[in-house]
């Protein structure tokens, strides 16, 4: 998933000093992504050109843009059907069995079996087509917050994992304790409840912002099953007065006092996005910059991030 998708899932991380020392354009072309087309592998993984994610020798555009970094984390995944992989090792077993009749033997060992399957399964993998997938990362190398197109735990304990493998250094995931140490044994949840009841306003930067929710919300017990509402204010309420928390709210950001550059998402209770559309991004006439588009989309996405991260503070000391 890109940054510059229209709606897109968002992570957020902070590095510190060692780990933006590390980023440079070297380590990304040493640790880029290798394919797998002809190896009998079920996954690939590595950095790629943020702008492209098969150009994985940086020939179209450069990572830096502006006071960012940017790059791609690419992974090309294949996967064979057991149903496919019993076919297989089924006509493999029955040639083998006719191969070592002429011999005199009449079974195949349990090793030899197990060979057969592994052998199998390589073929079987070797003549599947992967299927490429990428994640945009943005690092802002003035404040250290890191952007990741991404909330699939999976891709992000990966990536995480490949980037202590190449920077020998992790940025630290933002979660709703890295923000507040509220006494309270579900701030968050507590935030979403009271944005749910009421809207909130914030100044920031010399502007005002709105912020309310938008009927969709997801509640659940904590480590139980979850339930969606949409639209449905008296549904919500008696569930949060039964003891449940919001787990997920659907959210509107507008610029007041007009409200404009609206932008909608959905926040989760780890202080992830998802489904965020920023306010439309043009070039304008005579703009050669080919890192405009990129740098408004950005400057969006920091500051609705901004802004969430301002008011669940706010909120906070509002509650010591």
């Amino acid at each position: 998933m890109s940054l510059m998708s229209s709606s897109i899932p968002l992570t957020i991380y902070r590095a510190d000093p060692s780990f933006l020392n590390a980023l440079t354009f070297d380590k990304l072309k040493q640790f880029a992504f290798r394919p797998i087309d002809n190896l009998p592998e079920k996954k690939g993984w590595g950095f790629t050109n943020f702008d492209d994610m098969f150009d994985v020798g940086w020939t179209k555009s450069v990572p830096e843009k502006g006071q960012y970094f940017t790059f791609g984390f690419r992974i090309d995944s294949r996967t064979v059907p057991p149903s496919i992989i019993k076919k297989h090792y089924a006509e493999m077993e029955a040639e083998e069995l006719e191969r070592i009749k002429a011999g005199g033997k009449k079974f195949l060992s349990r090793e030899r079996k197990k060979e057969l399957r592994v052998l199998c399964k390589s073929r079987l993998l070797s003549r599947t087509e992967p299927r490429p997938a990428m994640y945009g990362v943005a690092v802002n190398i003035k404040t250290g917050l890191v952007y990741v197109a991404c909330v699939s735990k999976t891709v992000l304990e990966l990536l995480e994992s490949y980037l202590k493998t190449a920077f020998s250094s992790v940025p630290e995931r933002i979660f709703p304790d890295t923000l507040s140490t509220l006494a309270s044994e579900h701030p968050f949840e507590e935030f979403l409840r009271d944005l749910y009841i009421e809207s909130m306003m914030l100044s920031l930067n010399a502007h005002k912002y709105h912020v309310a929710e938008q009927g969709k919300a997801t509640l659940a017990q904590e480590n139980g099953p979850s339930v969606s509402v949409n639209d449905a204010p008296d549904s919500a309420r008696a569930g949060l007065e039964s003891g449940l928390h919001i787990k997920s709210l659907k959210l509107r950001l507008s610029l007041m006092p007009e409200e404009e550059q609206v932008s909608t998402f959905t926040l989760h209770s780890d202080f992830s996005f998802t489904g965020l559309k920023t306010p439309r991004v043009k070039r304008e006439k005579g703009d050669s910059d080919p890192d405009t588009l990129f740098l408004l989309k950005i400057n969006y996405i920091e500051e609705i991030v901004s802004v969430m991260h301002s008011l669940f503070r706010q909120f906070c000391g509002e509650k010591k």
